[in-house]
């Protein structure tokens, strides 16, 4: 059962190659949102909570229940 974990990890490693290219060309463009530190931690709380309410309404696999 090697291959099927393989062929996971590939698309792992896939998907977060283009995650970054994605991030660079974001900022290469200018699409960012400049947040001191003191803003970091509530930001961060933010969109954390947004992605557990979009995970309970199903708009997002749960990876965290994922077994390998």
């Amino acid at each position: 059962m090697a291959e099927p974990r393989e062929s996971l990890e590939v698309a792992k490693r896939r998907a977060l190659q283009e995650a970054v290219q994605l991030g660079f060309l974001d900022l290469k463009e200018g699409r960012f949102v400049d947040v001191t530190d003191d803003e970091l931690e509530s930001l961060l709380s933010v969109l954390g909570s947004a992605d557990q309410a979009l995970m309970h309404k199903g708009k997002f696999p749960d990876v965290e229940g994922h077994s390998e």
